[in-house]
């Protein structure tokens, strides 16, 4: 990792800072709200309610980080892409697993002896 902004930070963060881990987490929470918000129900105002909450929710805490001299804004940059690759992944991955299952289950399925 590299190291933080030469500015006294207003946290007194230490150590590496790249990626901002703060911002990594907002954000991987931000889009598993929305994801689970998203499945949950078909209401177009609900789920671009739980769309606009999460995105504000991640991006105050991403410009805070470089407000307070935490983070340069490469590093927060780097979170919100790694949060994205990794939560969009995962939610990518959860979307699929229903047309993955269905063959499996056909020739399981059709492997049974007639009752």
């Amino acid at each position: 990792g590299r190291t933080r902004p030469a500015t006294r930070s207003l946290t007194g963060e230490h150590g590496f800072g790249f990626p901002s881990g703060h911002t990594t987490g907002a954000t991987a929470l931000a889009i598993a709200v929305g994801a689970i918000v998203w499945a949950l129900t078909a209401r177009r105002d609900v789920r671009a309610l739980a769309i606009v909450l999460a995105s504000t929710y991640a991006a105050t805490i991403a410009v805070s980080r470089v407000v307070v001299g935490a983070h340069y804004a490469s590093d927060v940059v780097g979170g919100l892409l790694l949060a994205t690759a990794v939560s969009g992944g995962v939610v990518l991955a959860g979307a699929l697993m229903p047309a993955l299952k269905r063959p499996a289950q056909r020739e399981i399925r059709s492997q049974e002896p007639s009752r």
